[in-house]
């Protein structure tokens, strides 16, 4: 059997026609000499890939599949509302990586990332004992009693329409500091550190997700339906107030229903001006607790919307504001017309 290595010298200098992004990014940029010119160059290439045709259809399979026997399944589907970084720790040649549907190279969120949110979500809800929980999760713990849970969670599945046809977009983290992180605080960080841009790969805001969740029906159609309910909610709760994936402080990985997605006005949101890494950012807090980060073009944009009074608040926090949300952008909304 012939070796990656072999597999790659085989391959021409600049591959064309390429349609599974995560091969390509992985595995073709890992053969490149100079690295960052060269894996921008791969990155590029990547980011304008389209979703494969194969993938359409084995999409549309999967959709179209329906419950197995007395099955009880849930099918959602959420969109982005920021970027979406899951798999940051995977080996990949940018040093951050992105998970990525092995057979078809589109984006894919792992139904275990969703099964340890949804645990998450679940441990936090007074009065709910730790054994339902670990009825409809199960038990990992090393005790010797480790049990598969009653509740089913596949990997959420990239829908091939809209945003989702060519779903990747580039990033960057900005480490300003780099001397003092590898010190561990032991030099100091100063103006005339160098700072150090880092790119990678996340999922645009907007794409959409189709979520599936089952359960054994031997747990009983009663408690089969009750605990369905009880998983989805938390799962929705989670993806849209604490993320799913990497970076989800700086508000990556929140994900809404569609339906919630078609109403675009924030009510009742706390906004406040929050550094971050030497940037400046808009932090947004929601009646519900849920936060979401805004890049400074934005909280430069509503600093000069905001009234005078209100904008000399932003560092403490101006509460009671109404916005309107459209991906990594927000203005200012006008108040409803009174009846």
């Amino acid at each position: 059997m012939p070796t990656v290595d072999a597999i790659r010298s085989a391959l021409p200098g600049n591959p064309s026609g390429v349609e599974h992004a995560g091969l390509y990014y992985a595995r073709w940029a890992a053969k490149l000499d100079d690295k960052f010119e060269a894996v921008k160059a791969v990155r590029k290439t990547v980011v304008e890939t389209a979703v494969p045709a194969a993938y359409k259809t084995a999409y549309s399979r999967w959709k179209a599949t329906g419950p197995l026997d007395d099955e009880k399944v849930v099918t959602l589907t959420a969109k982005t509302v920021g970027p979406l970084a899951v798999g940051m720790g995977n080996p990949n040649p940018s040093e951050n990586g992105l998970t990525l549907h092995h057979t078809y190279g589109v984006p894919v969120i792992p139904g275990a990332a969703l099964k340890g949110l949804t645990r998450r979500a679940l441990q936090r809800m007074p009065g709910l004992a730790p054994s339902v929980i670990a009825t409809l999760l199960g038990d990992s713990s090393e005790s010797g009693s480790a049990f598969e849970g009653a509740v089913t969670f596949y990997d959420a599945w990239l829908v091939p329409e809209g945003v989702g046809l060519r779903p990747l977009h580039p990033d960057t983290i900005t480490v300003h500091h780099p001397d003092y992180y590898k010190s561990e605080g032991d030099d100091a960080p100063t103006d005339f550190d160098d700072p150090i841009p880092i790119p990678f790969l996340v999922v645009k805001p907007g794409a959409a997700f189709l979520i599936r969740l089952s359960i054994d029906p031997a747990v009983g159609a009663a408690f089969a339906e009750q605990s369905l309910t009880l998983v989805k909610n938390a799962l929705l709760w989670a993806l849209k107030s604490e993320g799913v994936g990497g970076k989800t402080n700086a508000g990556y990985g929140r994900l809404v229903l569609e339906a919630e997605e078609e109403n675009p006005i924030w009510e009742n949101c706390t906004l406040r001006r929050v550094t971050q890494q030497g940037r400046q950012l808009l932090q947004v807090t929601r009646p519900d607790g849920a936060r979401q980060i805004f890049p400074q073009r934005v909280l430069d944009a509503i600093r000069v919307a905001l009234p005078a009074a209100q904008r000399n608040l932003l560092n403490a926090g101006v509460p009671g504001v109404r916005l309107r949300v459209e991906g990594e952008s927000a203005t200012l909304a006008p108040d409803p017309p009174a009846v």
